[in-house]
């Protein structure tokens, strides 16, 4: 069994490999299907929106269609323990079909967009 420093501290670890890459998030669409094919989802990375977890000091942020949003780890660790780090990462990726970038100019120029648009 972990402590509650130890889960904090795996978290931030995860948070940080991650913050490292910068995802590109597609357009996601529902289509209905009929009685033999069951609904899907059709994605369409024409049309796409960063993805990017990052930290100011002690909090940690992820910017997700071009929105600001916090992620407070404080809160998965008192609820989920030694399995919010797995919560976090199903939380943050999960059926999301998202593909990591490299983390160029133009890239970056999008995310420090947003960033201001925050202030």
């Amino acid at each position: 069994m972990k402590t509650v420093e130890q889960n904090k501290q795996e978290v931030i670890n995860y948070l940080t490999k991650t913050s490292i890459h910068t995802f590109l998030k597609p357009k996601a669409t529902f289509k209905w299907g009929d009685m033999n094919k069951p609904g899907y989802y059709e994605y369409d990375y024409e049309n796409s929106t960063y993805f990017k977890v990052f930290n100011e000091g002690e909090k940690w942020f992820y910017i997700e269609d071009d929105k600001i949003k916090n992620l407070d780890i404080d809160h998965y660790i008192k609820y989920y323990g030694n399995n919010s780090k797995c919560v976090i990462s199903h939380k943050l990726f999960l059926g999301k079909n998202m593909k990591s970038v490299r983390n160029n100019k133009y890239v970056q120029s999008k995310i420090e967009e947003v960033l201001k648009n925050k202030s």
